[in-house]
């Protein structure tokens, strides 16, 4: 398994090289990265129903369009307000928590950067069932 093949190499990776500014997403990294990541933090990445479970509310969701609200500018970073004009770079990257969160008081599901998830996508997911 994945586990066991990345983790000696990877400990030392993300110890020594990999010092991620806190307040930053990570950006430019595989799916392979963020298992590794994971593994080495001792956690997992989550899977594509609980992702979007907790990105839209969980059991306290209102059943917005985005990530805590049906107005995206409130919740989200994304092409039309990140760039005080268009370039070519990482300039349009913000920290997290500059928006509102979600229900669940979650920041930064809706926009900014891409997520990955531990799974495939699937047909079945929570997206395409009613929430």
């Amino acid at each position: 398994p994945i586990e066991e093949e990345c983790k000696p190499k990877c400990q030392k990776f993300w110890k020594e090289y990999v010092k991620p500014d806190g307040d930053l997403p990570m950006i430019n990294i595989t799916w392979y990265d963020a298992m590794a990541y994971c593994i080495w933090a001792g956690g997992r990445l989550p899977t594509e129903d609980e992702w979007e479970y907790a990105a839209f509310g969980g059991q306290n969701s209102k059943g917005y369009r985005y990530a805590g609200s049906n107005n995206i500018d409130s919740v989200a970073w994304y092409v039309k307000n990140s760039f005080d004009k268009p370039q070519h770079d990482y300039t349009w990257i913000r920290k997290g928590g500059l928006k509102y969160p979600n229900e669940l008081g979650i920041y930064d599901m809706s926009g900014n950067v891409s997520e990955w998830c531990g799974d495939n996508c699937q047909d079945n997911n929570i997206s395409t069932k009613q929430r």
